[in-house]
Protein backbone atom coordinates (compact mmCIF):
# COMPACT_ATOMS: atom_id res chain seq x y z
CA UNK A 1 0.00 0.00 0.00
CA UNK A 2 2.91 2.34 -0.62
CA UNK A 3 1.09 3.84 -3.63
CA UNK A 4 -1.80 4.99 -1.40
CA UNK A 5 0.69 6.71 0.87
CA UNK A 6 2.54 8.51 -1.91
CA UNK A 7 -0.67 9.50 -3.71
CA UNK A 8 -2.24 10.86 -0.54
CA UNK A 9 -2.68 14.64 -0.44
CA UNK A 10 -2.49 14.69 3.36
CA UNK A 11 -1.54 12.21 6.08
CA UNK A 12 -2.72 11.88 9.67
CA UNK A 13 -0.75 9.63 12.02
CA UNK A 14 -2.64 7.67 14.67
CA UNK A 15 -0.73 6.69 17.82
CA UNK A 16 0.51 9.52 20.00
CA UNK A 17 3.58 8.20 21.77
CA UNK A 18 7.06 9.63 21.47
CA UNK A 19 8.41 6.14 20.83
CA UNK A 20 6.12 5.58 17.83
CA UNK A 21 6.67 9.02 16.33
CA UNK A 22 10.45 8.82 16.78
CA UNK A 23 10.37 5.40 15.16
CA UNK A 24 8.23 6.20 12.12
CA UNK A 25 8.97 9.83 11.19
CA UNK A 26 12.45 9.09 9.75
CA UNK A 27 10.91 6.17 7.88
CA UNK A 28 8.20 8.42 6.39
CA UNK A 29 10.90 10.97 5.52
CA UNK A 30 12.87 8.38 3.57
CA UNK A 31 9.67 7.34 1.82
CA UNK A 32 9.31 10.96 0.68
CA UNK A 33 5.98 11.66 2.40
CA UNK A 34 6.84 13.28 5.75
CA UNK A 35 5.88 16.75 4.50
CA UNK A 36 2.30 15.52 4.00
CA UNK A 37 1.82 14.76 7.72
CA UNK A 38 -0.68 17.21 9.25
CA UNK A 39 -0.89 16.09 12.88
CA UNK A 40 -1.17 13.11 15.20
CA UNK A 41 -4.36 11.66 16.69
CA UNK A 42 -4.84 9.46 19.72
CA UNK A 43 -7.78 8.09 21.72
CA UNK A 44 -6.10 8.93 25.05
CA UNK A 45 -7.60 12.23 26.23
CA UNK A 46 -4.59 12.84 28.50
CA UNK A 47 -2.41 13.26 25.41
CA UNK A 48 -4.69 15.74 23.63
CA UNK A 49 -3.05 19.16 23.24
CA UNK A 50 0.46 17.89 23.86
CA UNK A 51 3.20 18.09 21.22
CA UNK A 52 5.47 15.28 20.01
CA UNK A 53 8.27 16.05 17.55
CA UNK A 54 6.51 19.27 16.61
CA UNK A 55 3.15 17.60 15.94
CA UNK A 56 0.09 18.50 18.01
CA UNK A 57 -1.94 15.53 19.27
CA UNK A 58 -5.68 15.77 18.60
CA UNK A 59 -8.76 13.68 19.40
CA UNK A 60 -10.06 11.37 16.69
CA UNK A 61 -12.87 13.68 15.52
CA UNK A 62 -10.29 16.24 14.34
CA UNK A 63 -9.94 14.07 11.22
CA UNK A 64 -13.46 15.09 10.15
CA UNK A 65 -11.91 18.43 9.14
CA UNK A 66 -9.62 16.64 6.67
CA UNK A 67 -11.78 14.16 4.73
CA UNK A 68 -9.11 13.66 2.04
CA UNK A 69 -6.34 12.74 4.47
CA UNK A 70 -5.04 9.17 4.58
CA UNK A 71 -4.90 7.83 8.13
CA UNK A 72 -1.80 5.83 9.04
CA UNK A 73 -2.27 3.68 12.17
CA UNK A 74 1.09 3.35 13.90
CA UNK A 75 -0.04 1.94 17.25
CA UNK A 76 -1.00 -1.62 18.13
CA UNK A 77 -4.58 -2.68 18.93
CA UNK A 78 -5.39 -2.00 15.28
CA UNK A 79 -8.96 -3.30 15.38
CA UNK A 80 -9.96 -1.10 18.33
CA UNK A 81 -8.41 1.99 16.71
CA UNK A 82 -10.06 1.19 13.37
CA UNK A 83 -13.49 0.85 15.05
CA UNK A 84 -13.05 4.11 16.96
CA UNK A 85 -12.31 5.93 13.70
CA UNK A 86 -15.25 4.45 11.83
CA UNK A 87 -17.60 4.94 14.82
CA UNK A 88 -16.73 8.64 14.72
CA UNK A 89 -18.21 8.78 11.22
CA UNK A 90 -14.82 9.12 9.55
CA UNK A 91 -14.69 7.56 6.08
CA UNK A 92 -11.09 8.38 5.17
CA UNK A 93 -8.75 5.77 3.73
CA UNK A 94 -7.00 3.91 6.56
CA UNK A 95 -3.72 2.05 6.26
CA UNK A 96 -1.57 0.42 8.91
CA UNK A 97 2.14 0.17 9.64
CA UNK A 98 3.48 -3.34 8.96
CA UNK A 99 4.19 -4.10 12.61
CA UNK A 100 5.46 -7.63 12.00
CA UNK A 101 8.20 -6.32 9.74
CA UNK A 102 9.21 -3.40 11.93
CA UNK A 103 8.85 -4.87 15.40
CA UNK A 104 12.59 -5.64 15.63
CA UNK A 105 14.04 -2.95 13.32
CA UNK A 106 16.26 -0.25 14.84
CA UNK A 107 16.26 1.97 12.89
CA UNK A 108 13.54 1.54 10.28
CA UNK A 109 15.40 1.71 7.01
CA UNK A 110 15.78 0.03 3.64
CA UNK A 111 18.68 -2.07 4.88
CA UNK A 112 16.69 -3.62 7.73
CA UNK A 113 13.79 -4.29 5.35
CA UNK A 114 16.09 -5.98 2.83
CA UNK A 115 17.72 -8.11 5.52
CA UNK A 116 14.31 -9.11 6.82
CA UNK A 117 13.19 -10.09 3.33
CA UNK A 118 16.39 -12.09 2.76
CA UNK A 119 15.94 -13.87 6.10
CA UNK A 120 12.45 -15.11 5.17
CA UNK A 121 13.47 -16.19 1.67
CA UNK A 122 16.38 -18.22 3.05
CA UNK A 123 14.56 -19.71 6.05
CA UNK A 124 10.92 -20.13 5.05
CA UNK A 125 11.02 -23.93 5.18
CA UNK A 126 12.79 -23.95 8.56
CA UNK A 127 10.25 -21.51 9.99
CA UNK A 128 7.34 -23.68 8.85
CA UNK A 129 9.05 -26.80 10.15
CA UNK A 130 9.82 -25.66 13.68
CA UNK A 131 6.31 -24.38 14.47
CA UNK A 132 3.20 -26.49 14.90
CA UNK A 133 1.32 -26.07 11.62
CA UNK A 134 -1.68 -27.98 13.01
CA UNK A 135 -2.46 -24.94 15.17
CA UNK A 136 -4.51 -22.44 13.16
CA UNK A 137 -3.33 -19.28 14.93
CA UNK A 138 0.32 -20.31 14.68
CA UNK A 139 -0.07 -21.07 10.97
CA UNK A 140 -1.84 -17.76 10.22
CA UNK A 141 0.51 -15.65 12.35
CA UNK A 142 3.59 -17.16 10.74
CA UNK A 143 2.17 -16.59 7.26
CA UNK A 144 1.40 -12.94 8.05
CA UNK A 145 4.83 -12.37 9.61
CA UNK A 146 6.53 -13.78 6.51
CA UNK A 147 4.20 -11.86 4.16
CA UNK A 148 4.97 -8.53 5.82
CA UNK A 149 8.70 -9.16 5.89
CA UNK A 150 8.61 -9.76 2.14
CA UNK A 151 6.90 -6.43 1.38
CA UNK A 152 8.55 -3.52 -0.41
CA UNK A 153 10.70 -1.38 1.87
CA UNK A 154 8.13 1.34 2.65
CA UNK A 155 4.83 -0.46 2.10
CA UNK A 156 1.96 -0.18 4.57
CA UNK A 157 -0.67 -2.91 5.00
CA UNK A 158 -4.45 -3.13 5.16
CA UNK A 159 -5.65 -2.67 8.76
CA UNK A 160 -7.83 -5.78 8.44
CA UNK A 161 -4.69 -7.90 8.04
CA UNK A 162 -3.72 -7.04 11.64
CA UNK A 163 -7.11 -7.46 13.35
CA UNK A 164 -6.58 -11.02 14.56
CA UNK A 165 -3.05 -10.22 15.73
CA UNK A 166 -3.85 -7.35 18.09
CA UNK A 167 -1.49 -7.35 21.06
CA UNK A 168 -2.20 -9.70 23.94
CA UNK A 169 -0.55 -8.43 27.11
CA UNK A 170 -0.78 -11.58 29.22
CA UNK A 171 0.98 -14.94 28.99
CA UNK A 172 -0.76 -18.32 28.80
CA UNK A 173 -4.14 -16.74 28.04
CA UNK A 174 -4.64 -19.79 25.80
CA UNK A 175 -5.39 -22.33 28.49
CA UNK A 176 -5.02 -25.22 26.04
CA UNK A 177 -1.26 -24.63 26.29
CA UNK A 178 -1.14 -24.13 30.05
CA UNK A 179 -0.08 -26.71 32.64
CA UNK A 180 -2.81 -28.44 34.62
CA UNK A 181 -0.60 -29.00 37.66
CA UNK A 182 0.77 -26.76 40.42
CA UNK A 183 3.39 -24.39 39.01
CA UNK A 184 6.53 -22.45 39.86
CA UNK A 185 6.57 -19.31 37.72
CA UNK A 186 10.04 -18.04 36.79
CA UNK A 187 9.72 -14.49 35.49
CA UNK A 188 12.83 -13.20 33.68
CA UNK A 189 12.35 -9.54 32.93
CA UNK A 190 9.76 -9.23 35.68
CA UNK A 191 9.62 -5.40 35.53
CA UNK A 192 7.18 -4.26 38.24
CA UNK A 193 5.36 -7.57 38.63
CA UNK A 194 2.70 -6.96 35.98
CA UNK A 195 3.12 -10.39 34.35
CA UNK A 196 3.32 -12.20 37.67
CA UNK A 197 0.09 -10.48 38.70
CA UNK A 198 -1.62 -11.76 35.55
CA UNK A 199 -0.26 -15.27 36.10
CA UNK A 200 -1.62 -15.23 39.67
CA UNK A 201 -5.09 -14.34 38.39
CA UNK A 202 -4.99 -16.92 35.61
CA UNK A 203 -3.62 -19.86 37.58
CA UNK A 204 -5.13 -19.18 40.98
CA UNK A 205 -4.33 -21.92 43.51
CA UNK A 206 -2.10 -23.69 40.96
CA UNK A 207 0.54 -20.98 41.54
CA UNK A 208 2.75 -22.18 44.39
CA UNK A 209 5.96 -20.25 43.87
CA UNK A 210 7.28 -17.19 42.03
CA UNK A 211 10.94 -16.58 41.17
CA UNK A 212 11.29 -13.12 39.65
CA UNK A 213 14.42 -11.65 38.02
CA UNK A 214 14.67 -7.90 37.50
CA UNK A 215 18.02 -6.06 37.07
CA UNK A 216 16.86 -2.42 37.08
CA UNK A 217 16.84 -0.85 40.57
CA UNK A 218 13.63 1.19 40.29
CA UNK A 219 11.68 -1.65 38.71
CA UNK A 220 13.12 -4.10 41.25
CA UNK A 221 11.84 -1.97 44.13
CA UNK A 222 8.36 -1.89 42.61
CA UNK A 223 8.52 -5.64 41.98
CA UNK A 224 9.54 -6.41 45.56
CA UNK A 225 6.72 -4.27 46.94
CA UNK A 226 4.21 -5.91 44.63
CA UNK A 227 5.19 -9.47 45.53
CA UNK A 228 5.00 -8.66 49.25
CA UNK A 229 1.30 -7.73 49.05
CA UNK A 230 -1.29 -9.98 50.76
CA UNK A 231 -2.88 -11.05 47.45
CA UNK A 232 -0.10 -13.63 47.04
CA UNK A 233 -1.12 -15.31 50.28
CA UNK A 234 0.76 -18.59 50.73
CA UNK A 235 2.60 -18.29 47.40
CA UNK A 236 6.36 -18.40 48.01
CA UNK A 237 7.88 -15.33 46.32
CA UNK A 238 11.60 -14.92 45.59
CA UNK A 239 12.95 -11.75 43.98
CA UNK A 240 16.44 -11.61 42.45
CA UNK A 241 18.01 -8.27 41.54
CA UNK A 242 20.01 -9.33 38.48
CA UNK A 243 19.68 -9.99 34.77
CA UNK A 244 19.92 -13.37 33.09
CA UNK A 245 22.45 -14.31 30.42
CA UNK A 246 24.83 -16.94 29.09
CA UNK A 247 27.52 -16.23 31.71
CA UNK A 248 28.08 -14.43 34.98
CA UNK A 249 29.07 -10.86 34.16
CA UNK A 250 28.48 -7.18 34.76
CA UNK A 251 26.27 -5.23 32.34
CA UNK A 252 25.14 -1.61 32.13
CA UNK A 253 21.66 -0.11 32.07
CA UNK A 254 20.34 1.30 28.79
CA UNK A 255 17.39 3.54 29.65
CA UNK A 256 14.42 3.73 27.24
CA UNK A 257 11.42 6.07 27.06
CA UNK A 258 9.29 3.16 28.23
CA UNK A 259 10.75 1.74 31.48
CA UNK A 260 9.35 -1.68 30.58
CA UNK A 261 11.73 -1.68 27.60
CA UNK A 262 14.91 -0.87 29.54
CA UNK A 263 17.74 -3.07 28.29
CA UNK A 264 21.21 -4.17 29.29
CA UNK A 265 24.36 -3.58 27.28
CA UNK A 266 27.63 -5.41 27.72
CA UNK A 267 29.82 -2.31 27.60
CA UNK A 268 29.29 1.34 28.29
CA UNK A 269 28.68 3.87 31.00
CA UNK A 270 25.94 4.04 33.56
CA UNK A 271 24.76 1.94 36.47
CA UNK A 272 26.36 -1.52 36.51
CA UNK A 273 24.12 -4.51 37.22
CA UNK A 274 24.82 -8.18 37.82
CA UNK A 275 24.02 -10.83 35.21
CA UNK A 276 23.85 -14.54 36.05
CA UNK A 277 22.85 -17.75 34.31
CA UNK A 278 19.67 -19.52 35.31
CA UNK A 279 21.75 -22.70 35.57
CA UNK A 280 23.82 -21.12 38.36
CA UNK A 281 20.80 -21.29 40.68
CA UNK A 282 19.60 -24.43 42.42
CA UNK A 283 15.88 -23.76 42.42
CA UNK A 284 13.41 -25.83 44.41
CA UNK A 285 10.64 -26.26 41.86
CA UNK A 286 7.11 -26.88 43.12
CA UNK A 287 5.03 -28.62 40.46
CA UNK A 288 5.81 -27.77 36.84
CA UNK A 289 8.23 -24.96 36.02
CA UNK A 290 6.89 -22.16 33.81
CA UNK A 291 9.68 -19.99 32.39
CA UNK A 292 8.93 -16.59 30.86
CA UNK A 293 11.69 -14.69 29.04
CA UNK A 294 11.17 -11.08 27.95
CA UNK A 295 14.65 -9.56 28.24
CA UNK A 296 14.74 -7.01 25.43
CA UNK A 297 16.86 -8.86 22.89
CA UNK A 298 18.98 -11.00 25.20
CA UNK A 299 16.66 -14.01 24.99
CA UNK A 300 19.13 -16.26 23.17
CA UNK A 301 21.87 -15.53 25.73
CA UNK A 302 19.40 -16.25 28.53
CA UNK A 303 18.50 -19.58 26.91
CA UNK A 304 22.16 -20.53 26.65
CA UNK A 305 22.49 -19.92 30.37
CA UNK A 306 19.39 -22.02 31.03
CA UNK A 307 20.26 -25.03 28.87
CA UNK A 308 20.77 -27.35 31.84
CA UNK A 309 17.53 -26.18 33.43
CA UNK A 310 15.63 -26.87 30.18
CA UNK A 311 17.18 -30.32 29.89
CA UNK A 312 16.53 -31.28 33.52
CA UNK A 313 13.16 -29.67 34.23
CA UNK A 314 11.47 -29.55 30.80
CA UNK A 315 9.71 -26.29 31.72
CA UNK A 316 6.83 -24.67 29.90
CA UNK A 317 8.48 -21.73 28.13
CA UNK A 318 7.04 -18.43 26.91
CA UNK A 319 9.72 -16.41 25.14
CA UNK A 320 9.50 -13.16 23.19
CA UNK A 321 10.62 -13.55 19.57
CA UNK A 322 10.19 -10.00 18.26
CA UNK A 323 13.25 -8.16 19.57
CA UNK A 324 15.65 -9.40 16.87
CA UNK A 325 15.07 -10.47 13.29
CA UNK A 326 16.40 -14.01 13.80
CA UNK A 327 14.69 -14.68 17.13
CA UNK A 328 11.55 -16.17 15.63
CA UNK A 329 13.69 -19.04 14.29
CA UNK A 330 16.82 -19.14 16.45
CA UNK A 331 15.05 -19.30 19.80
CA UNK A 332 12.77 -22.31 19.19
CA UNK A 333 15.58 -24.12 17.37
CA UNK A 334 17.88 -23.61 20.36
CA UNK A 335 15.25 -24.91 22.78
CA UNK A 336 14.67 -27.95 20.54
CA UNK A 337 18.41 -28.62 20.38
CA UNK A 338 18.53 -28.64 24.20
CA UNK A 339 15.41 -30.78 24.69
CA UNK A 340 13.39 -32.39 21.91
CA UNK A 341 10.34 -32.90 24.12
CA UNK A 342 8.67 -29.71 22.88
CA UNK A 343 6.19 -28.48 20.32
CA UNK A 344 6.16 -24.78 19.37
CA UNK A 345 3.33 -22.27 18.96
CA UNK A 346 3.02 -18.55 18.24
CA UNK A 347 0.77 -16.23 20.23
CA UNK A 348 0.65 -12.61 21.34
CA UNK A 349 0.13 -10.70 18.10
CA UNK A 350 2.69 -7.92 17.58
CA UNK A 351 4.06 -8.77 21.02
CA UNK A 352 5.01 -12.07 19.41
CA UNK A 353 5.67 -14.89 21.84
CA UNK A 354 6.89 -18.41 21.12
CA UNK A 355 5.37 -20.99 23.42
CA UNK A 356 7.51 -24.10 23.87
CA UNK A 357 5.06 -26.61 25.32
CA UNK A 358 6.21 -29.97 26.71
CA UNK A 359 4.67 -32.78 24.69
CA UNK A 360 3.48 -34.46 27.89
CA UNK A 361 0.64 -31.91 28.06
CA UNK A 362 -0.92 -33.37 24.92
CA UNK A 363 -0.72 -37.01 25.98
CA UNK A 364 -1.39 -39.27 23.02
CA UNK A 365 -2.59 -36.40 20.80
CA UNK A 366 -0.38 -35.96 17.73
CA UNK A 367 0.81 -32.35 17.67
CA UNK A 368 3.25 -32.45 14.77
CA UNK A 369 6.82 -32.48 16.11
CA UNK A 370 9.16 -29.99 14.47
CA UNK A 371 11.52 -31.14 11.77
CA UNK A 372 14.88 -29.37 12.00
Amino acid sequence: MLDELRQARQIVLFGGTAWLIDKYLPWLHRAGVEEKVLYVCDNDVVKHGSVINGYLIHPTNKILENPDATICILAGHTSAIYRSIRNAGIKNTIICAPHFRHQFAKPLDVQSALLSRKFVIENKSRLKSIYNQNDLYTERALEEIMRQRLLDSYAFVEPESMFEFDTEENYFVDRSQAPLTDITFIDCGAYNGDTTSAIRRQFGKQLKKVIAFEPFPNSYRQLSLHLSTPVYGSVECVTINCGVGSKSATAFIEINLDPAANALKERGEGVPVEVRTIDSFNFDILGDAVLKLDVEGDELEALKGAKGFIQNHNPYIAICVYHKMEDILQLPEFIYSANKDYTFFLRGGVHTVCYAIPKRLFGSVVVGPPVV
